[in-house]
């Protein structure tokens, strides 16, 4: 093993325990839920879908592709699911 003579930004952090279920830095609580309802329904599937396209620019905003943007582009492909 060879000595370092100045820090990296990975000093003092662990990257694994030993200990199985042990939690490695600081644990954030789990944030309230924005939905309440148990069960599923269309009277909530009609109310989420309301609020998604309730605002025009916002929805376009959300969706927006701009070809023109300087920005790296930050795509999500999901797979399809199983057979």
């Amino acid at each position: 093993m060879t000595e370092r003579s100045t820090p990296t930004q990975w000093d003092g952090l662990k990257t694994c325990d030993p200990r199985p279920n042990r939690p490695l830095g600081k644990v954030n609580p789990m944030p309230t839920p924005r939905l309440n309802e148990k069960r599923w329904s269309i009277d909530l599937e009609k109310r989420i879908q309301e609020a998604h396209y309730s605002d025009p620019d916002a929805y376009n905003a959300r969706y927006a592709f701009d070809p023109q943007s300087e920005r790296e582009p930050f795509v999500i492909d999901t797979p399809p699911p199983y057979p």
